[in-house]
C-alpha cells in the first residue's frame, strides 16, 4: 500500500501518520513539499494524517495507492485524493464535509419534541443510506471495511445528536430534572459497539462516544440529588464502566482531565483528580497530571510571579520584567509538540490587534528551539526560576499585571475560550 502527496503552503516540514492512537511515521517533505511511504497490506485500515494543527483520514486497503493534495489555507475543503482507492476516500471526505455543515445548521431541531426529533433523525438517516447504496451499486468492488466506515459516518454523527438532545432541548433549560423519554428513544444503542478497535481515533466514533458518556453521566448526576460529586467524576466512572479498550479508555480520561485543569483555573476538585489517578492505568499520564497539579499549585490567582531569567534567540540573558512594557501581560509556555510556531504567530497577531493594551511574551520549552526567530519568543535558562511554572511541559498561559500580580494562573492560549479570559483580564 502506497501513501503520499503534496502539501501546499506547508505549516511545518513533515506529515505525521497515526493508526488508532499510535504514531506510525513522521514523513518529511522534500524540496517540492512532497512526501510518500509504503505500508504492508496487514496494516490496512483507517489512518490519520496530521499537519500543523489540522488532521484528516485516509482508508488504505490492500493494493491501494493513494496520493493526496491539499492547501493548508483551506485544509479540509481543498483535500483531493488520487490513485487506486481514491473514489472511496473522496466519498468519505464528502461525508465528513456534509456532517460538518449539518452540525452547523442543526441547532433549531433541538427545540422539537422528542418524537419529532427522533423522526427527523430517522428521515435523515434513510436519505443518507440511500445515497450510500447508490454509490455501492456504482462501485461493486468496494470492501467490507469501506462499507462499515461509510455506514459509521452516517450513523454516529446522527446518533451523537440523539445523545445530545436531552441537554440541548428547551425542556432541559427549564427543568432541573432529566427529560423523560420513551424507552425506544435510544433503541439504536443496542446495535452499536462501544469498543470497536477499527474505529478508534475516528472523529465520528469518538464524538458519539463522548456524547453518550456525558449523557449517561448527566442522567446519573440528576438522579442522585444529594451528591457532592461533579459531572466530571460521573464521566470518569462512566468511561470506566463502558470503555474496555485500555489505551482508548486512558486517552479519553487524559483528554478530559487536561480540559478540566485548563478550564477550572483556581479549582482542583480533589474528587476528580483522585478518581482519575485511580481509574487510569497509564503511568505516563498519571505522572503528567501530577506535574500539572504541581505547576498549578506553584502559582495561584493574586500571587506574585517571580521575574525569572530568560534567554533570547541571540543568547542574550534577560529578566522577565525587562520585557514588560504594558500594564497587563500574557506569559505563555508552548511547545511544537502541541502547536506550531505558525499557529502561535497567528494567535499573537490576532490578540495583539484586538487587545493592544496587553503585552505577549512566549517561552518555548522544546529541547531543540524553533528554527524561526520571533520578537516575543524566548527560552528559559538552565537554572531559571521559571522552570517551576512548567514542569509538565504542557502549554500554560499566565495573565498578570505589570507589578507581577497574577489574574489568571492557568489557562491555554490555544483554548477556544481564551478570548473570554482576555476580555475579563482587560476589564479588571
Amino acid at each position: 500500500m502506497y501513501f503520499g502527496g503534496q502539501i501546499e503552503n506547508p505549516k511545518e516540514p513533515f506529515v505525521t501518520v497515526k493508526k488508532g492512537d499510535e504514531i506510525l511515521d513522521t514523513l518529511y517533505l522534500d524540496a517540492t513539499n512532497n512526501f510518500h511511504t509504503r505500508y504492508n497490506s496487514c496494516d490496512e485500515g483507517l489512518f490519520t494524517f496530521l499537519h500543523g494543527n489540522e488532521l484528516q483520514f485516509v482508508l488504505l486497503e490492500n493494493n491501494d495507492s493513494i496520493v493526496i493534495n491539499l492547501n493548508t489555507l483551506d485544509f479540509d475543503e481543498s483535500l483531493v485524493y488520487f490513485g487506486r482507492g481514491a473514489a472511496k476516500n473522496e466519498y468519505l471526505i464528502n461525508q465528513f464535509l456534509d456532517n460538518e455543515e449539518e452540525d452547523r445548521s442543526f441547532r433549531t431541531f433541538f427545540k422539537l419534541p422528542p418524537a419529532e426529533f427522533k423522526k427527523t433523525i430517522e428521515n435523515k438517516k434513510r436519505t443518507k443510506e440511500k445515497k450510500l447504496e447508490a454509490f455501492l451499486e456504482e462501485n461493486e468492488i468496494l470492501s467490507k471495511g469501506f462499507k462499515n466506515l461509510a455506514t459509521a459516518n452516517i450513523h454516529y454523527p446522527l446518533y451523537k445528536k440523539m445523545e445530545y438532545y436531552p441537554m440541548a432541548s428547551d425542556k432541559i433549560k427549564t427543568s432541573k430534572a432529566f427529560p423523560e423519554l420513551e424507552e425506544d428513544f435510544y433503541a439504536y444503542r443496542k446495535l452499536l459497539n462501544l469498543n470497536d478497535p477499527t474505529l478508534i481515533g475516528y472523529y465520528a466514533y469518538t464524538d458519539y462516544l463522548i456524547h453518550f458518556l456525558y449523557n449517561q453521566s448527566y442522567k446519573k448526576l440528576k438522579s442522585e440529588q444529594n451528591t457532592n460529586l461533579s459531572i466530571r467524576s460521573y464521566f470518569f466512572k462512566t468511561v470506566d464502566e463502558h470503555i474496555k479498550i485500555e489505551s482508548f479508555k486512558n486517552n479519553l480520561l487524559m483528554g478530559n482531565i487536561l480540559h478540566h485543569l485548563w478550564k477550572n483555573n483556581e479549582q482542583n476538585d480533589l474528587d476528580v483528580l483522585n478518581l482519575f489517578l485511580k481509574i487510569s492505568t497509564d503511568k505516563k499520564h498519571k505522572k503528567k497530571v501530577r506535574q500539572l497539579i504541581s505547576d498549578k499549585t506553584n502559582l495561584a490567582k493574586k500571587d506574585t510571579i517571580a521575574f525569572f531569567e530568560i534567554i533570547s534567540r541571540d543568547l542574550q540573558k534577560k529578566s522577565l520584567n525587562q520585557l514588560i512594557h504594558k500594564e497587563n501581560n500574557v506569559l505563555f509556555f508552548w511547545s511544537k509538540k502541541f502547536m506550531t510556531q505558525e499557529f502561535i504567530k497567528e494567535k499573537i497577531n490576532y490578540f495583539s490587534s484586538k487587545y493592544p493594551n496587553i503585552g505577549f511574551i512566549g517561552i518555548n520549552t522544546d529541547k531543540v528551539p524553533p528554527e524561526e526567530n520571533g520578537s516575543n519568543f524566548y527560552r528559559l535558562t538552565k537554572n531559571s526560576k521559571g522552570l517551576q511554572y512548567n514542569n509538565s511541559g504542557y502549554p500554560r498561559t499566565i495573565l498578570f499585571s505589570k507589578e507581577g500580580i497574577v489574574f489568571n494562573s492557568y489557562t491555554n492560549i490555544g483554548a477556544q475560550n481564551f478570548d473570554k479570559h482576555l476580555r475579563e483580564f482587560q476589564k479588571k
